[in-house]
């Protein structure tokens, strides 16, 4: 699995944040802290972004998230889907599963 600057796959989902460990082993937890978010996530899947964020994919309120490698988390995309699955595509898109009606669906970075 390819990683977004040391952030890799596994996510702390007790916790309710996004979990970072570098190759060297260091483990930070950053707790979600969205901009105009209040709520639980259920986080489903993580993928690096093309530009180079960790997304990450809520199936409860629909909508893709990311992080950045400093931690920072950035306001939520909403995406009209319940998205499941998430993987980068070879240009400037995201490509998710839409568990709801069970199609793909992308979004492409401007």
């Amino acid at each position: 699995m390819r990683t977004a600057g040391g952030i890799a796959s596994p996510f702390e989902a007790t916790g309710n944040g996004i979990g970072r460990m570098t190759t060297d082993g260091k483990v930070t937890i950053y707790p979600y802290a969205i901009p105009s978010f209040t709520g639980t996530l259920a986080t489903v899947s993580l993928a690096s972004g093309p530009d180079d964020d960790l997304w990450f994919t809520d199936s409860t309120y629909g909508d893709l998230f990311s992080i950045t490698r400093q931690g920072r988390y950035e306001p939520p995309l909403a995406v009209d889907a319940s998205p499941d699955g998430l993987v980068e595509g070879s240009g400037k898109d995201l490509w998710f599963a839409d568990a709801t009606t069970n199609t793909t669906d992308v979004y492409t970075f401007r």
